[in-house]
């Protein structure tokens, strides 16, 4: 019976310890989320060093997350975002960016970002 008891006790202890960890991980994740993701000069950093590394040899072509799936209390993809995303890896020196996620699941509005910073870098027509 007191076996029994301590285990009871321990398991009790170990969800209180296990639920004060998770809601700490949760307040940790909505702070990351309020940074909007990735900031603009760190997308920019990195695809200056990786387009550094290959010297020339092969295009970099840095990847734009567009609306990807969320939680309701999480931000969501703007054409600002977007923009500013793709005229960072321009000013890095890409030739180019891959916009990726399921097409389908892509908003016009958040792709014509893209097109903004094409023509704001003076690459589109």
């Amino acid at each position: 019976m007191v076996a029994q008891q301590r285990r009871q006790a321990t398991v009790g202890q170990a969800t209180q310890r296990l639920q004060r960890l998770l809601h700490r991980l949760g307040r940790v994740l909505a702070a990351d989320r309020q940074k909007a993701g990735q900031r603009v000069e760190e997308r920019k950093q990195q695809a200056q060093e990786k387009l550094i590394h290959v010297k020339g040899a092969i295009p970099i072509y840095p990847g734009i997350d567009i609306d990807v799936p969320t939680g309701l209390d999480e931000k969501r993809t703007l054409p600002s975002d977007v923009r500013a995303a793709t005229l960072a890896a321009l000013k890095a020196g890409a030739p180019g960016v891959v916009l990726s996620r399921k097409y389908a699941e892509m908003k016009l509005t958040n792709i014509a970002g893209a097109k903004q910073a094409l023509r704001d870098a003076g690459a589109a027509q």
